[in-house]
């Protein structure tokens, strides 16, 4: 068969946009939470909480890899090595590497499903402290272990070891069952141990262990130490606020820093008295640090790794390359897609370069940070867990503005109707002033009543969480719409594809969908392996699903089956949040930030011709009349918002085939017609300042 050119053309332009089917990750947010840092010679290494596995620097934290061959996506606590051995201990277990962290070997002995908190190396003899069972030891460097807790407190059944370091000629372990708690010593690698902590307040345990010189340092809710091999302990965390949860100690000469729940601390005089750090260095979280020479890092629970080359005083982000970030939501607006991370950050070219909005949130929770946006005005929720702020410059300034609302609630979300802003703090409220002053609307629905979230979906609004509530008169009054979903069931995300609305939640797993406005709700088929959705997403005549655990789904049959659609993505991950922008599918993940692949790949909406067209077109659907399916052909002459709508001869609302931003072009999309009565129906496309309009007959 002899091809025309344009033939010819086509081909290459399809097969061109098959070959990536698959998720990539995007070039940011950077940041993420880092549970250790380890510094090797000229190598800095830090080990992520949120399943993005081991990064490494060669220069100095300014450029970051990942470093996850033979170990995988999983998070990992503690990084040390032993002889020509570095040591990485991960959610699935410990593992091994010959090459600098290039590529990782798993060991054999250590307890499934136990974490390792802590490594301690001595010679070829290595000690694991276990969140459940104890202390192991291995003496052929970290290739094999056994179980050495013969004297550890083992009432429950479990034994939680936390800090241990060397001590003299012995070793120290911080150790309880949850019933007794106490430091232990062995002298003997762990065949007996002995309790040693006299003076440590009781139900105290130790986070972790530094041995400098002949003093040894705890840290827990405040510091401790000790001058006799840890037999006797007295506080040594004067200026250190009550209850820091002290987490980590490290110690460069004779000055001492310690990373707690909001700050890191210094201390030149052996730790009798410590100062706050600042000078650049977040609100939030310091779980580790580490130092190198003259240079100190400190990690943090939200925002990656800070370091200081002027003994604390003051520290600069270090981030490049190191995509370890939560993603909890998206927020579009316009040609700007927003990204929530325990800071906002905006990508206006599709993930290749994030600025940050606001960054170093001081709440580093899993609840979405930016809630509202309208142009240069924007609200967010930051530490207090009640705080709303608002920025009417693009977030150059932002300001407090909760007035009206409760104490120590969450604010997720918000929407704007009839003139007013509406959000939930457990209840929902409403502001006619953008926000200065809130007050709450709902009071029909009574006091058992627990929003997390409200959505804008036609005329509607619904708020839910502990169920849904419904208002179609903007706001004024508000009535449950939850008939058929069962009663404390926790509703996670609600959307709509044509005049369907679907809900989805965790507890129990089950999906529901409502043809009725929400009047009345029935299950629909669960993700598989039974799944909950973390976030329900209608784009035209396809659903998508993010499921808890277990990947991205797609239905086209209005949510009676499901099809995975995860293929590259992180595995096994946290998947938060979906968003489709400018032709793109974009997911949010719990630790390795933001990923996309093209909407074309799983959507029915397919790129004809990638040439730009004279002008903006809507062509007549083929067949036409049809049964149940037909094909539209439209042109995109620019970078424009398109919506494609399908309408009855009533002006109703039957069925969005596409809402989004498409680039330059032209494209087909089918609509099946199934589940809607035979007759006409109007078909209306609007792209900036274009509309147009066609009939279409559907025949049985």
């Amino acid at each position: 068969m002899k091809l025309s050119l344009s033939h010819l053309l086509l081909f290459i332009f399809l097969a061109a946009g098959t070959t990536s089917a698959q998720w990539v990750q995007t070039e940011g947010p950077e940041g993420g939470a880092i549970a250790a840092l380890f510094q090797d010679g000229p190598n800095l290494y830090a080990s992520t909480l949120g399943n993005a596995g081991v990064f490494k620097s060669t220069d100095g934290a300014l450029t970051w890899d990942q470093k996850i061959d033979g170990m995988g996506y999983q998070s990992v606590e503690v990084i040390d090595r032993c002889g020509s051995y570095l040591l990485a201990s991960g959610t699935d277990g410990l593992y091994r590497s010959t090459d600098d962290g290039d590529s990782w070997t798993t060991t054999t002995g250590l307890p499934s499903g136990y974490g390792v908190r802590t490594l301690m190396v001595d010679g070829a003899n290595v000690f694991a402290a276990t969140s459940g069972e104890g202390v192991y030891l291995s003496t052929d460097s970290g290739a094999t272990w056994s179980a050495v807790n013969t004297g550890l407190p083992n009432s429950s059944g479990y034994t939680y070891a936390s800090g241990i370091a060397k001590a003299g000629t012995g070793i120290l372990a911080s150790v309880t069952d949850l019933g007794t708690y106490g430091i232990y010593r062995t002298t003997d690698l762990g065949t007996s141990w002995a309790k040693v902590d006299i003076g440590l307040p009781a139900y105290t345990q130790l986070n972790a262990l530094l041995m400098d010189g002949s003093t040894i340092y705890g840290t827990g809710p405040t510091v401790y130490k000790s001058t006799d091999d840890g037999v006797n302990w007295s506080e040594a965390g004067t200026g250190i606020p009550a209850y820091s949860g002290v987490d980590e100690i490290v110690v460069t000469g004779s000055t001492l820093f310690a990373a707690a729940f909001n700050a890191v601390f210094r201390s030149t005089d052996a730790g009798s008295t410590w100062t706050t750090l600042g000078g650049g260095l977040p609100l939030m979280s310091m779980v580790s640090l580490e130092t190198a020479g003259s240079t100190v890092y400190a990690g943090t629970i939200a925002s990656g790794v800070y370091a200081s080359t002027d003994n604390g005083d003051t520290w600069a982000q270090r981030v490049s390359g190191l995509l370890a970030r939560d993603m909890t939501n998206f927020f579009i607006a316009g040609p700007t897609l927003y990204g929530n991370g325990n800071g906002i950050f905006s990508t206006t070219n599709g993930g290749d370069i994030w600025a940050t909005v606001r960054g170093d949130l001081k709440d580093s929770s899993a609840q979405p940070t930016l809630v509202y946006v309208d142009g240069a005005t924007m609200f967010c929720r930051d530490y207090p867990a009640t705080g709303i702020e608002r920025s009417t410059d693009g977030g150059a300034t932002w300001s407090e503005i909760y007035s009206g609302l409760p104490p120590f609630g969450t604010v997720s979300s918000m929407v704007s109707a009839g003139g007013a802003l509406f959000t939930v703090n457990e209840k929902v409220y409403g502001s006619t002033d953008n926000g200065d002053t809130w007050a709450r609307v709902d009071t029909a629905l009574g006091v058992f009543v627990y929003m997390t979230n409200i959505t804008k979906i036609g005329g509607s609004l619904f708020a839910y969480g502990q169920g849904i509530a419904r208002s179609t008169d903007n706001g004024a009054t508000w009535a449950l719409a939850d008939t058929g979903i069962p009663a404390f069931f926790g509703v996670t995300s609600v959307t709509v594809v044509g005049s369907t609305l679907f809900a989805g939640g965790g507890f129990p797993v089950k999906n529901y969908k409502s043809t009725d406005n929400g009047d009345t709700w029935t299950a629909i088929a669960t993700l598989p392996s039974s799944s909950s959705a973390s976030q329900l997403l209608g784009f035209g005549n396809d659903l998508f699903a993010c499921g808890e655990n277990n990947g991205i789904f797609i239905s086209t049959n209005l949510g009676t089956s499901w099809t995975n659609i995860s293929t590259g993505l992180p595995s096994p991950n946290f998947r938060y949040s979906l968003a489709i922008h400018n032709g793109m599918m974009y997911a949010g993940t719990s630790g390795n930030s933001v990923w996309k692949r093209p909407l074309s790949q799983v959507t029915a909406i397919e790129p004809v011709d990638s040439r730009v067209p004279a002008g903006y077109a809507l062509r007549a659907n083929y067949p036409n009349p049809f049964n149940p399916s037909t094909e539209i052909r439209f042109e995109v002459a620019g970078t424009e918002q398109v919506t494609l709508e399908v309408y009855d001869l009533l002006g109703r609302l039957v069925s969005v085939l596409v809402d989004g931003r498409l680039s330059p072009g032209t494209y087909s999309v089918s609509w099946n017609a199934t589940g809607v009565p035979a007759g006409a129906y109007y078909l209306r496309m609007s792209a900036g300042a274009f509309s147009a309009t066609g009939k279409m007959l559907f025949i049985k």
